[in-house]
């Protein structure tokens, strides 16, 4: 799981957006934020029922810049940014270094955007959530999901585990969301995109915040466990093998920041992430099948609209999810263009 960054409108998708048309741009800053806003209100009843409301951090996070052109275009680019609710400010070089001391590399100044926050262990995160689950009468059952099956009930879901009877399911299965819908009759354009991160038990650096490099699209996060490097991804099969290079790559891109950085105990990590060609997840019910919902397509921001997207999708099953909802979040919005049955 990626760390968690609850920003009004979070950076990374900026870069996306400028490659849309404008009138889309709009449309996905519109989605982005209305999920980025309400994501930590989400989370709150969550993190008190689960008892780790510490686990999360709310201290923002920094973009630093090493050439002068990309950093004066970043400063061009935060009028667009505060239009769209997101707090950004301006810093110089010795602002950045104030504030983080361990980047001591040849930087020209950075943003800092103050509505950024990150979680510091998100699978001891996980871990308690199904604690709280399970001591709330809930089970889990870790099983592959093979089909669903239209039934008396509603829904049978056959697993490795048997077949599961319920009037409501909710596919929520990653990149691999498609294979249970498809044969139901809706396709979609998802695609996986396989994220890669180093993590750094021994790092030799201390950081009270992320710190991303923008001209490598790298971003360095603490965790309890070490500093984590993460920002690579490839479009590639999900059977190809782990690329070291790619992560063995952040490294390098970090050492010209973080001069004192060390790998001692480094290990590689890849993730396979659903992506959908507008950036915008699909939440919401399935047009022409009764108790059939799904969630997924969150992208680099799974951890981020977790609980806001459940809650989304709760709106949704109970009837009172508005029409923008229904607009930006269904995926009956790539019919047109896909020829999806829905």
């Amino acid at each position: 799981m990626e760390p968690l960054y609850l920003p009004r409108m979070i950076p990374w998708g900026i870069r996306l957006l400028r490659a849309l048309m404008p009138q889309c741009r709009v449309a996905v800053t519109q989605g982005l934020r209305y999920l980025n806003e309400r994501a930590l209100l989400a989370y709150t009843p969550l993190l008190e029922a689960a008892e780790c409301a510490s686990f999360f951090q709310a201290r923002g996070s920094i973009f630093v810049y090493s050439d002068e052109r990309t950093f004066a275009a970043a400063i061009r680019e935060t009028g667009f940014l505060r239009s769209s609710g997101v707090q950004v400010e301006v810093l110089t070089a010795e602002q950045v270094k104030s504030l983080e001391p361990a980047v001591d590399g040849q930087i020209s100044g950075g943003l800092f955007f103050s509505g950024n926050g990150h979680c510091v262990d998100p699978f001891a995160l996980g871990c308690r959530f199904a604690q709280a689950i399970e001591s709330r009468g809930g089970e889990i059952i870790a099983a592959k999901a093979d089909k669903l099956t239209r039934s008396d009930h509603g829904w049978t879901v056959s697993t490795g585990a048997g077949a599961f009877d319920a009037a409501n399911v909710v596919v929520a299965a990653g990149y691999q969301s498609d294979r249970l819908l498809r044969p139901l009759g809706y396709t979609m354009p998802l695609q996986s995109e396989r994220g890669y991160h180093l993590m750094l038990p021994q790092s030799g650096v201390s950081l009270s915040r992320p710190v991303a490099v923008a001209e490598h699209g790298l971003i360095a996060t603490p965790m309890n466990k070490g500093l984590r490097l993460a920002g690579t991804s490839e479009f590639a099969s999900e059977k190809t093998p782990l690329n070291e290079k790619r992560a063995d790559l952040l490294f390098e891109h970090a050492k010209q920041v973080f001069s004192d950085l060390n790998r001692s105990g480094a290990s590689r990590w890849l993730g396979n992430r659903p992506m959908l060609p507008d950036s915008l997840p699909a939440i919401g019910r399935a047009r022409r099948h009764p108790g059939l919902l799904y969630n997924f397509g969150h992208h680099h921001l799974g951890l981020t609209h977790a609980a806001v997207s459940a809650s989304v999708l709760s709106d949704v099953l109970f009837g009172r999810a508005d029409s923008f909802v229904d607009t930006k979040f269904n995926l009956s919005r790539f019919g047109k263009f896909v020829g999806m049955k829905s």
